[in-house]
Formats: C-alpha cells, sequence, structure tokens
C-alpha cells in the first residue's frame, strides 16, 4: 500500500501530499483458475534455492506444520503469513500470489486476499514489476478494521493513495489521519498499521530495491 525514493527510508517523516492525476487504465485480470497458488511457488523457490522446509521456518518465522500445509494447497496463508514469508525469502509479496502478465485492467474477476476475519481484502492489480520494482494493490477496508504489519525488507517504500473512507496509518511513532483524494508515503521497512472508523478503500503503490 509514488512519491519520491530516498536512501533511508527510516528516517524519513510520514509525508501527506495530493496525489497528481494520472490516467487509469482500463479495468485485465487473467482468469483465476490459470494463477498458481502460493504453494506452488513456495515449494519452486524452495527447489531453487534448494531450501529445506525447515530452513524457511527459520528465515520465514512460519512452523514448518504450516508451510507443508500451505505448498498442499491444505491451508490457505494469510496476509501476515505471506509478508513473512515474503520478507524472510527477500521477494516482492506478489511474487507468492502472482497472475499471469498483464497489461490491462477490465475488472477484479479474481478473488482478493482477506485478512482481518475478512474486514481487510486486496486485490493484487499489478504483479512484481522487475523494471521498476513496483507492486500495486488496490486495498478495501471495512468500518473498525485493524490491520498491522510487521516491518518489511529493508528499502521497502509503499504509497498509499486515499479512493475513499478514512484511513489511519500509524508508522512507527508518527501517525496520519487521511482522507479521500490524499496521499502518503512512507518507509515499510519499519512495523506499520491500518486503522478505518467509518471504512475505506485505496491503492497501495509498493517498491523494493
Amino acid at each position: 500500500m509514488e512519491l519520491s525514493h530516498t536512501n533511508d527510508s527510516r528516517s524519513q517523516p510520514c509525508q501527506i501530499n495530493n496525489p497528481q492525476q494520472s490516467s487509469h487504465p482500463q479495468p485485465l485480470m487473467p482468469d483465476p483458475g490459470s494463477q498458481p497458488q502460493p504453494g506452488v511457488i513456495l515449494r519452486q523457490i524452495r527447489t531453487e534455492r534448494n531450501l529445506s522446509l525447515e530452513q524457511v521456518a527459520v528465515m520465514t518465522g512460519v512452523s514448518r506444520p504450516m508451510l507443508s500445509q500451505i505448498e498442499r494447497g491444505s491451508s490457505t496463508p494469510t496476509v501476515t503469513t505471506l509478508w513473512k514469508l515474503a520478507s524472510g525469502l527477500k521477494v516482492p509479496l506478489s511474487r507468492l500470489t502472482r497472475p499471469a502478465s498483464v497489461t490491462l485492467l477490465r475488472s477484479l474477476q479474481q478473488d482478493p486476499i482477506e485478512e482481518e476475519d475478512g474486514k481487510m481484502k486486496a486485490w493484487l492489480l499489478f504483479p512484481f514489476d522487475p523494471d521498476n520494482g513496483t507492486e500495486i494493490w488496490r486495498v478495501t477496508l471495512d468500518a473498525g478494521c485493524v490491520h498491522s504489519s510487521q516491518a518489511h525488507a529493508p528499502g521497502t517504500r509503499e504509497y498509499i493513495l486515499m479512493e475513499s473512507g478514512d484511513l489511519t496509518m500509524t508508522v512507527g511513532s508518527c501517525r496520519e489521519q487521511l482522507t479521500s483524494r490524499q496521499a502518503l508515503q512512507f518507509g515499510a521497512d519499519t512495523a506499520h498499521q491500518y486503522a478505518t472508523a467509518d471504512g475505506c478503500s485505496f491503492y497501495n503503490v509498493i517498491t523494493y530495491q
């Protein structure tokens, strides 16, 4: 969840800016049935790096039994678990949820990733692009939803572009209140929290170094 890059993102305060108008791609997503599941991708990464389940458990903080269940497809990982896997394996979050390559978005036809008992939903609009180091999500939070996120990999930044509603972002000791058509950038390599009183929707651009 783009405004500028810095060499040391953790030293930067929260900054609110009015997002510039830009042309939006028409809402295209591939057939959801063609998308690889996180467990399949996790196994691919393990195989490529010759890692055991025990090694991945140590790297990510996700237990070996849970990793095994995810790989078998018998357990669906939460957003928090996916972030642990992404941070520990040092891969973008979208690497674990990546659909086939797309350039045009017709509609959000794929199922969202859900967290906080379904009160938080996230749709991957554009997967990680190695050319510019970004991925783009659309996120909705139901009224009263609070979602805490652990620190991501060093150098990761997030840009929140509000669509509607209210959002309180806490990044370390910094707290900002956002409403419709406001934007926020912050270093996501610090623990952060998303909270809303009445519900909200926003676009989340994540960049990786």
